[in-house]
């Protein structure tokens, strides 16, 4: 499950956990969340990119924190 406590819109170009990418990860609204599907045998950080105002890629986050 991904949470967007922000008051803004996250689109993501990219979700992986370990080494494992999530396809089509999506988008969470406004303080919503969103449930993926992580692929079998992933384990590891979760990292991601999302896609700016202007369409531009953020610098690649990472996270120990996520639930199964």
């Amino acid at each position: 499950q991904v949470t967007n406590p922000t008051p803004y819109y996250v689109s993501f170009y990219r979700l992986s956990v370990g080494d494992k990418e999530i396809p089509d990860p999506g988008m969470v609204a406004p303080k919503g969340s969103l449930l993926l599907t992580v692929p079998a045998g992933s384990s590891g950080h979760v990292s991601w990119q999302s896609i700016n105002d202007y369409g531009g890629m953020s610098e690649t986050a990472t996270s120990e924190r996520f639930t199964f």
